[in-house]
């Protein structure tokens, strides 16, 4: 009787380790789950946790604020416009202060998420396309990207040269390209998600006096010409 009552006990002790260990291993590939989806860009459908259609009190539950430094400005364009710009700071707190990867941009109409662009390379998309790609990566993973120049929008922040913009209307995404001074050619500065199927525009329109000029597939416009007259 002692024999059999010692088994049982072993049995559930056995029983209730296993449960443990599973419980531990499943809560474990969760996180670990949760962990790649907070940085994953997923073209026409999210950025991390916050989600194209998302309403607004969303977007400060997945990024909460940073008062002394997050943005939140509205706008009266109308038409396709934006009606508001929140600008949620990624930064990294050091000994020395703050260190700034970049920003995620979310645009908002009518109190929904409808374009959410990330300049910090902690999103990426699965292929591992973020900003600080080069032009050659992205194009060897996507395939049919529309090309587009966005005029009168240079600055020193763009290199002083236009944005080009490479753009995937089917799958929803596009990727804004700078011209870095520094290595002399252009790389990805940010990364665009919009509704598939839908026309995309930076901030959803074009105000005068800049234009929105359709390039050859892939080209990359002044930049482009730059490298072109120094060979």
């Amino acid at each position: 009787m002692k024999l059999l009552l010692s088994r049982t006990l072993c049995l559930k002790g056995t029983s209730l380790l296993s449960i443990a260990l599973g419980l531990l291993l499943y809560h474990s590939l969760a996180a670990t789950n949760a962990a790649k989806d907070v940085r994953v860009i997923v073209p026409g459908q999210s950025v991390g946790l916050l989600h194209l259609g998302d309403i607004r009190d969303r977007v400060f539950g997945v990024f909460p604020r940073q008062p002394d430094a997050d943005q939140d400005t509205r706008f009266g364009f109308g038409g396709t416009c934006a009606t508001e710009e929140v600008i949620s700071l990624d930064r990294v707190k050091t000994k020395e202060g703050f260190h700034v990867k970049g920003n995620l941009f979310i645009y908002l109409k009518d109190n929904r998420v409808f374009q959410i662009e990330a300049t910090t390379g902690r999103f990426q998309t699965s292929e591992g396309i973020g900003p600080g790609s080069e032009p050659s990566e992205v194009k060897a993973r996507y395939a049919d990207l529309a090309s587009y120049e966005l005029q009168y929008s240079a600055s020193p922040i763009a290199g002083n040269r236009d944005i080009v913009y490479w753009v995937s209307v089917k799958m929803g995404i596009a990727f804004e390209f700078h011209y870095d001074q520094h290595s002399r050619h252009s790389l990805v500065y940010g990364v665009s998600i919009f509704s598939r199927g839908k026309e995309f525009l930076p901030k959803g329109c074009i105000l005068p006096p800049q234009k929105w000029l359709n390039l050859p597939p892939y080209s990359l416009g002044q930049a482009q010409l730059s490298l072109q007259e120094r060979q």
